[in-house]
């Protein structure tokens, strides 16, 4: 059995948690926000800066999490949400996530329109992040995350063995697993660290490439800078697509000659429109 990418998600509760002491670990989540300005006195979460700079400083997939309060407004919790984590420095890489286990003593209906409406403004603000909601199986059950399946769902169900399909509905799988709630609770992704690293991925779009023709007068890095772009990461880009572009010749080029060169009259490159 191949092993699932691991993690931990901390909070204030952990202090100043010891990231730089972790081993095996794939990505880190930290608490950043609960309900709206004033509402809650550790939001932001006293620790959030920290857990946010010692996780990108450790190399591993960063992810924070807002504490859903429903008797507040869905939208604008995700926009105070997303208006702090901006604050610390957020990357499109950044794993958003929304804690949905509280019901405020409101019934199912609203409490799953809510978050349903949180997620959605989320989207809005964050087209392109690893946008997810946490939540438990009773609450599930309970009907208070009925519309929330079109985003990955992040499951805390504690114990030695993963979800079944029977407890993941009405999803049809679960992407983040919460299998341990000691000092520090423990997560696994539903996949390898390459799968992870691939998931991730997935949400960034790919940027329009306009094909071009060499006419054996410039080189790569003259063509690339006369639309703005930067030499090493249109040549990367341009390296990723070659299973898609046929880019053979052109990696060649790179490889045996390198950007400053003139291209060859015909070679076929690409760079970024704009």
């Amino acid at each position: 059995m191949v092993a699932s990418a691991q993690g931990v998600d901390v909070s204030n509760y952990q202090g100043n948690y010891d990231w730089a002491g972790t081993h095996g670990l794939s990505f880190g989540l930290f608490r950043l926000t609960q309900g709206l300005p004033g509402s809650h006195m550790n939001s932001p979460d006293p620790t959030a800066q920290w857990n946010h700079r010692e996780i990108f400083k450790k190399g591993l997939h960063r992810g924070a999490y807002h504490y859903n309060e429903p008797s507040l407004s869905g939208p604008a919790q995700a926009t105070y949400f997303v208006a702090e984590m901006t604050k610390l420095g957020i990357k499109a890489s950044d794993i958003m996530v929304l804690d949905h286990e509280d019901n405020d003593n409101l019934p199912p209906t609203h409490v799953a329109a809510q978050g349903v409406a949180f997620m959605k403004e989320l989207d809005i603000l964050l087209p392109h992040n690893p946008n997810m909601v946490y939540t438990f199986i009773d609450f599930i059950r309970q009907g208070n995350c009925v519309g929330m399946t079109h985003w990955p769902l992040y499951l805390a169900h504690p114990g030695a063995t993963s979800p079944s399909a029977v407890e993941e509905r009405p999803w049809t799988h679960w992407f983040f697993w919460q299998w341990g709630v000691r000092s520090v609770d423990r997560d696994a992704f539903n996949g390898t660290a390459a799968d992870l690293d691939a998931w991730i991925a997935s949400f960034v779009p790919r940027p329009q490439l306009i094909r071009r023709i060499a006419d054996g007068k410039s080189s790569f890095a003259d063509a690339v800078l006369a639309v703005h772009d930067t030499v090493p990461h249109a040549a990367k880009v341009t390296i990723e697509s070659v299973n898609h572009y046929n880019a053979v010749a052109f990696v060649e080029y790179l490889v045996t000659k390198g950007p400053a060169a003139l291209m060859p009259p015909g070679l076929v490159y690409w760079t970024e429109a704009v």
